[in-house]
Formats: structure tokens, sequence, C-alpha cells
């Protein structure tokens, strides 16, 4: 079931989870999406009134974790322009071949395709590229971020998947997928490593609560730099 509250002239959407429980519960995901576990046969409106009155702290912890969300510079696909490949910048360079490729060489971004002027195709073709690029170098950090995890925790490897995502560098599900987002490979290595680690800390703590941060801390002490130098490269 799905509600929304307002909270002054904010409107706050919900959806209600219900669950053998005493009291209501009210979750903030870090896609400033809004959760309520409520008990269940409480009536709909007794749900949209607590969440009316937790309003203060709702919209708080969505603020938090904007801070969180990954910012997007929209780029044109145009000779010239600079796109990272792990934390590098690279001169994009568009060359009329008929035959489609990308290569990197030499700090350059090299882009052939038949007509250097369609946009559309010479983002697809770095799309395409990115991804197979995440492909082969995501698996090794998994594996290392999984050794680090393990001294601290016997967490389970988890299955690996990737899909683009607008909002978010990464999640974990609650069966134990890790998602990561192929766009993540623009960003330097330890940046990487932060997102693995941080969703691998879900494996664990399955929220976003001191407990999680305690013990993302115990596995890359200087987590929050990385995460600052991810959103500047974005």
């Amino acid at each position: 079931m799905t509600g929304i509250a307002q909270y002054g002239t904010t409107l706050i959407p919900y959806m209600v989870q219900y669950r053998v429980r005493r009291t209501l519960g009210i979750e903030v995901h870090p896609d400033r999406s809004v959760v309520v576990l409520a008990p269940t046969g409480i009536h709909p409106d007794l749900i949209r009134q607590c969440v009316m009155r937790r309003g203060t702290w709702i919209t708080r912890q969505q603020r938090y974790f904007d801070r969180f969300l990954p910012s997007r510079t929209v780029r044109e696909g145009i000779a010239d322009e600079t796109w990272f490949y792990l934390g590098r910048r690279h001169m994009l360079r568009l060359h009329k071949v008929a035959q489609p490729s990308v290569k990197l060489t030499r700090g350059t971004l090299v882009v052939h395709l038949p007509d250097p002027g369609d946009r559309a195709h010479v983002k697809r073709l770095l799309t395409a590229w990115y991804h197979a690029q995440s492909l082969e170098r995501f698996s090794d950090v998994v594996l290392m971020a999984l050794e680090t995890m393990r001294v601290r925790h016997p967490v389970r490897t988890p299955k690996l998947s990737y899909r683009t995502m607008a909002r978010r560098w990464g999640s974990c599900t609650a069966s134990g997928t890790l998602v990561l987002n192929p766009d993540l490979i623009q960003a330097p290595v330890l940046c990487i490593r932060y997102v693995v680690l941080h969703e691998l800390c879900h494996l664990v703590y399955h929220h976003q609560g001191k407990e999680l941060f305690a013990l993302l801390v115990q596995v890359m002490p200087d987590w929050r730099r990385w995460k600052e130098r991810l959103e500047k490269n974005s």
C-alpha cells in the first residue's frame, strides 16, 4: 500500500509494509524513499497522521541522504569534451571510420564511427565501452573488499549485478545481490572500493544506522574522503 502525507508545503510519498508488530516504525532509505512498518490492521488514516507528525525528522533524513546521491554532469558526446575513466580525465576525440569502436590511448578516449556528428551514437558507444570496462574491473575490487570485510565479519560472497541508476552508485538487496552502477567506472579505484564496502556492510546491517557506519569506519577508515572525491568526479 502507498500513501501521501502533507507536511507543511511538502508532500511525502510513502510505502506501507504490514508486519506482525505492536508499534509503527518509519524508515527513510538512501534513495529518499519512505517506508512505514505498520502493525497488521492499523487504519490508513493513523499511518498518514504518523507520517505527518514525523515530517520534520523525515525531511531532515532526506536532506542528509541528498549529500550521498550521485550528481551527474551531462556530457554531449562532442569532440574535446572531458570524460573520466578510473578517476583520470581524458579528452574525447572523434574519428570518421566505418567500423565503430572505442579505444583509450595516451590519455585520450578515441571513438571511431561513421558519423562523428551523431551524438546519440557516440554516447551509445561510450556507454557500452564503460559497461564492458566495469565488468572487467569491478570483480577484482569486490574480491579485495570481501577479504577486508571478512577480517571483521564472515560475510558470504554476493551475486554481482550491474544496473545504470540515476540516483544510486550501488545497492545491496535483501537476498544478497550486490548491484553496481557501471558509471562508477569513471571514478578512482578507491571510490569504487568505498561504494563496494558500503554495500557489503549491508550484508551485516540492513539499514543506514550507526552500526553500519561504525563497521564502515573499521573496514575503510577514510571512507568520507573517497565519498567526497566520488561526488567531485561526477
